[in-house]
């Protein structure tokens, strides 16, 4: 339920937010990246 109210948060911010919202895209990607090296091969990836 956290979860779905953070991407709530993210796809429903106003327009003028659309910069915050794409560097708070940008940052979950590199997380989610660096989250994935601990468990699986670069070749995987």
């Amino acid at each position: 339920m956290l979860i779905k109210s953070f991407f709530s948060a993210i796809f429903y911010t106003p327009e003028i937010l659309w910069i915050i919202r794409y560097l708070s895209f940008d940052s979950l990607h590199f997380t989610v990246k660096q989250f994935a090296k601990l468990f699986y091969s670069p070749e995987k990836l």
